[in-house]
């Protein structure tokens, strides 16, 4: 229990009102940037903008007087992931190294060379008799036996 003729009571309270952290105080300015109280910090950023817009049309126009093709930044990162990059595999390495004990590959030959050829007009022919039809086969022509029923029964 807190009693009011005690002095430290009131001294602690006091003190807390007056005391602020390290964290406490950077979280007050933070919250002072954010609502816009911090009008320097505002003019000191835009002062490092302008000079660094400056700095980057200087750039471009001495590149593009020289004829230099920039690179995009994803690109330069990609380059630049590329040559700092270690090989993970043995495909990766710039020198092909054969395995030790394995022999040099069977080089197998073009599938080409298994398609069936097209055949010619001439082996066509022969294979199918000139494209003439077969004769039906000599002799007196014989009636079928759908036309001897017609006649059995108009009989």
């Amino acid at each position: 229990p807190v009693r009011s003729s005690d002095p430290m009571s009131t001294h602690e309270s006091t003190l807390r009102r007056s005391f602020v952290d390290a964290d406490e105080a950077r979280m007050q300015r933070a919250l002072q940037r954010l609502n816009g109280g911090d009008e320097t910090a505002k003019k000191l950023g835009r002062a490092y903008s302008n000079i660094n817009r400056s700095k980057i049309a200087a750039q471009q126009a001495s590149d593009e007087a020289a004829g230099v093709v920039r690179l995009q930044p994803w690109q330069q990162d990609m380059l630049k992931r590329k040559q700092h990059s270690v090989p993970k595999h043995v495909s990766e390495r710039a020198i092909p190294v054969p395995r030790v004990g394995v022999g040099g590959k069977y080089e197998r030959p073009p599938p080409i060379a298994f398609v069936p050829h097209r055949r010619t007009a001439e082996e066509l022919r022969a294979e199918h008799n000139g494209y003439q039809r077969e004769r039906a086969p000599r002799g007196a022509p014989c009636r079928s036996s759908d036309d001897k029923k017609d006649e059995l029964a108009m009989r």
